[in-house]
């Protein structure tokens, strides 16, 4: 992900034209210290969503070697946005779609309770950071609510664009 990602920057960056990645990382999505503790499905191999180099350099199980690598790899993304010399054009989301899975390594959800399709905290409750330097001051924390169906409608205000007529849309405009 983050080789592809950094050669897509530097690419559309020194075209001078505005440009959108959109990066879904599987790392956190099932690792495979949850399958190798909860009957792994076929077809599922060793080290699935960590890699050899990260397995076991956390401390905190499955869940947290997949999270050191993908906060490696995000880390590679903005390095790149950097050397291209795009920071100040660049917003940065980064967020999750929902807790760790109830079987094996529930150590990802500390010190939340709950789980992945889960009502408590430790099944909804998502990291968000947005990132825009200049814009948005480092180390502000909003408590308001928010989901990722406001990312489009805000992302499309903020490049001049408007949201297609005729249709319904569940997100908002964070930037208003």
């Amino acid at each position: 992900y983050a080789d592809f990602g950094a050669a897509f920057i530097a690419n559309h960056s020194a075209a001078d034209r505005p440009w959108f990645l959109f990066a879904s990382f599987n790392h956190v999505h099932v690792t495979d210290a949850n399958y190798s503790k909860a009957n792994p499905p076929p077809g599922y191999s060793d080290w699935q969503f960590s890699s050899v180099e990260f397995c076991g350099s956390s401390g905190r199980g499955g869940t947290g070697d997949a999270v050191q690598e993908l906060d490696d790899a995000v880390g590679q993304l903005l390095a790149s946005v950097k050397r291209a010399g795009a920071e100040r054009k660049t917003i940065t989301f980064f967020t999750s779609d929902n807790g760790n899975p109830e079987y094996g390594d529930m150590l990802g959800n500390l010190p939340l309770r709950g789980y992945k399709a889960s009502n408590w905290e430790g099944g909804v409750r998502e990291p968000a950071i947005v990132r825009w330097p200049g814009r948005i001051a480092a180390g502000v924390t909003s408590w308001a609510l928010a989901t990722t169906y406001d990312i489009y409608p805000t992302v499309m205000r903020l490049a001049g664009g408007s949201m297609p007529p005729g249709r319904v849309y569940d997100g908002k405009d964070l930037s208003a």
